[in-house]
């Protein structure tokens, strides 16, 4: 208790620098008669600094964290009084740093301060995130080819907020003929004199996401998408006392081909969803009046076995949304089910909001 009193009169700085694949750690507490302050870091490729100004009635802690190399990692928590932030990412081709507030009285007004922040990004990698308070914890996995994402997250005891965006921009062809404009088309134009040009060979793009939230009511969506496109996609996160939502969304258009077009998402109390929601035949084939009248009353009974079994879905804890074209080539039969062609556009977006 002397040295911590001793410590109180006199400003403490910390500078701790990761480079080389090093791997820096700090275990640290601070208190006095009114406050109790610990932090613990551990982190690869990262630099960290800190400052605190500790009096025997007030606190004041900063401090900032940023990764050196594309290739690192670091975990995070601060503990305020008792209440708990936590914060870290992982990645093989991104970039990471954080930021937090510890603040006590150091005004002389009773006022307090207490805040986590974190930012990450990856291109054509691999990235895992977290981020906690007493509340919920969100975890978030994300895998690009082809494709860069960034994310924003500020944290405090009673509220989390996160923002990520991301956008599958394939890659260039192999430009042989600078300046010509069929360069830009995959192939030589100087090899390309016959009616049949070298076929451009598909490039491979996509995202997989997973987010979860895990707290006293748990959920998780995923989205893959995976071959020949171009893509936007986001999420998000919120949370207060009382509840949180959080969602994902993404909108493209198909090159040449997809390999794969998915979301899902799962949540305490409702069924697991699918988008698209199962698989699509479609035939060209005359329906009869008959038959149309007999599916229609099919469709009835389905929305009404769906009420009876979720009285509650006039208000759902869950919404999604999903914007799909198929088309029918008629050269192919009668059932030649879905196919995504080129410069087709497709949008997918699943959320959950619960509350207590």
């Amino acid at each position: 208790m002397r040295l911590l009193k001793l410590l109180s009169l006199f400003l403490l700085s910390i500078c701790l620098s990761g480079m080389g694949d090093a791997v820096v750690s700090l275990q640290m507490s601070l208190c006095n008669s009114d406050d109790d302050l610990s932090i613990d870091l551990i982190a690869e490729n990262m630099d960290f600094h800190a400052m605190a100004n500790l009096m025997p009635d007030s606190l004041l802690y900063q401090n900032g964290g940023v990764s050196t190399q594309p290739d690192g990692y670091y975990s995070y928590s601060i503990t305020l009084n008792g209440e708990t932030l936590e914060s870290g990412a992982e990645t093989n081709s991104g970039s990471f740093s954080l930021s937090a507030t510890a603040d006590s009285n150091s005004y002389g007004d009773g006022s307090s301060r207490f805040s986590l922040g974190a930012n990450s990004k990856v291109k054509n990698g691999d990235l895992k995130i977290y981020y906690a308070n007493p509340d919920n914890r969100v975890e978030e996995t994300i895998h690009t080819d082809n494709a860069v994402y960034s994310q924003k997250v500020m944290t405090t005891p009673s509220s989390m907020k996160s923002s990520g965006l991301g956008a599958i921009i394939g890659t260039s062809q192999p430009d042989s003929n600078a300046g010509d404009s069929n360069a830009e088309e995959g192939f030589d134009q100087k090899e390309n004199n016959n009616d049949n040009p070298p076929e451009e060979s598909p490039q491979i793009t996509g995202v997989r996401e997973v987010m979860s939230v895990t707290g006293a009511k748990s959920a998780i969506i995923e989205t893959n998408v995976n071959g020949n496109t171009l893509a936007q996609w986001r999420d998000g996160f919120r949370s207060n006392p009382s509840g949180y939502a959080f969602g994902q969304e993404i909108q493209g258009i198909v090159r040449t081909s997809l390999n794969e077009l998915e979301m899902k998402g799962e949540a305490m109390g409702f069924p697991t969803q699918r988008l698209p929601p199962g698989d699509v035949k479609i035939s060209s084939r005359h329906v009869s009046e008959i038959e149309e009248e007999a599916r229609f009353k099919h469709i009835i009974g389905e929305i009404s076995a769906f009420k009876e079994e979720y009285p509650q879905s006039e208000t759902p804890a869950l919404w999604y949304y999903l914007n799909q074209k198929a088309y029918i080539n008629p050269e192919e039969g009668d059932s030649p089910g879905i196919t995504h062609k080129p410069l087709e556009l497709y949008k997918m977006s699943m959320g959950f909001t619960i509350t207590d």
